[in-house]
């Protein structure tokens, strides 16, 4: 008897706690308002573009998904779709001093994503997993908030196969086909993005961007859709054959507050001294979103503008972004 009571009493707790969370989250057609209600709401001159019809093809062997492409009238994704960089006149004035910051690994956790997307200025950049499973409602808020986004590509990092980037990773063993079909694949997982990384699950690619005959493919493929690329090593060349900048520090390996707090500082110094600087992080963590709130705030301080990642690459890049 007294085992058939605590069933029971077991039984009523289960169904009251299942009550109470789907009153807090609402029914799966309503969690897209409930993200949008969090959203700060800004204006429509600060809001990037959404999706142009014209700036987007059917993929060759699956007519439902569509890729990035240059318009007929030469306008490229990275610029229709880049976040105003709060300059007059959209550009850095010489002599600026900017940074940026792009944090990856949004989509594979709802808290998570809602976090970077509510609680970042507008200004910090944010790149979407291929692999998240339901991205549209977090990338609306993002846009929303006024970030612009990326997508992620996964690449071969340091230590395949026992470090792996899932099925839809590009291989130095694998074929130019095989690669192509994999990186068209998360070309076609959303929309309205400004470009591409190899930052993914808190991994670079660091291995696939080491082989340059590929590397260099990849690169070709992304700037004749008109996309930049943000390449993920820390310290390394920019890429040379499409609009994109490397990272100057991933600031959260480790992630912990001490290392966090350094690689921060090593930004702002370049930034001060070299005129711009470009950081990494993602998956957002606790320890990482507190440390970015204080250095962020601090920024007016030191004479320096937090930008999207599109800025610095407009201001660096601008002979390549002319390219047909």
């Amino acid at each position: 008897m007294r085992g058939l009571i605590g069933f029971w009493l077991l039984l009523t707790l289960l169904v009251g706690a299942g009550a109470g969370l789907l009153q807090y989250l609402g029914p799966p057609a309503a969690l897209p308002a409930r993200i949008a209600a969090a959203t700060p709401i800004r204006p429509a001159s600060l809001i990037p573009a959404a999706p142009d019809p014209s700036l987007r093809e059917p993929q060759a062997d699956n007519p439902t998904a569509f890729l990035p492409r240059i318009g007929p009238d030469g306008r490229r994704p990275m610029n229709v779709y880049a976040a105003p960089p709060g300059f007059p006149g959209g550009k850095i004035p010489p002599g600026s001093k900017v940074v940026a910051l792009l944090i990856s690994g949004l989509g594979m956790s709802q808290s998570e994503s809602e976090t970077a997307i509510n609680a970042l200025p507008a200004a910090v950049s944010l790149a979407f997993s291929p692999y998240a499973a339901n991205p549209q409602p977090l990338i609306d808020a993002a846009r929303a908030a006024g970030h612009e986004f990326l997508v992620s590509i996964p690449l071969e990092p340091a230590g395949f196969p026992l470090v792996d980037e899932g099925a839809q990773a590009l291989l130095t063993g694998s074929t130019p086909g095989a690669n192509f079909i994999r990186l068209e694949w998360a070309l076609s997982r959303y929309d309205g993005y400004v470009g591409a990384t190899s930052a993914l699950d808190g991994m670079q690619g660091a291995t696939f961007l080491r082989t340059d005959n590929q590397y260099a493919d990849l690169q070709d493929q992304l700037n004749q859709r008109g996309l930049l690329f943000v390449e993920g090593r820390a310290g390394v060349a920019a890429p040379a054959r499409v609009p994109g900048r490397s990272a100057d520090a991933v600031i959260d390996a480790p992630p912990d507050a001490a290392s966090i707090d350094a690689k921060l500082a090593s930004l702002l110094a370049q930034a001060e001294t070299h005129g711009s600087a470009l950081g990494l992080a993602g998956p957002l963590r606790p320890v990482t979103l507190a440390r970015l709130k204080i250095w962020i705030a601090a920024l007016p301080s030191h004479g320096v503008k937090l930008v999207p990642v599109s800025a610095l690459v407009t201001q660096t890049n601008a002979a390549t972004e002319s390219a047909p």
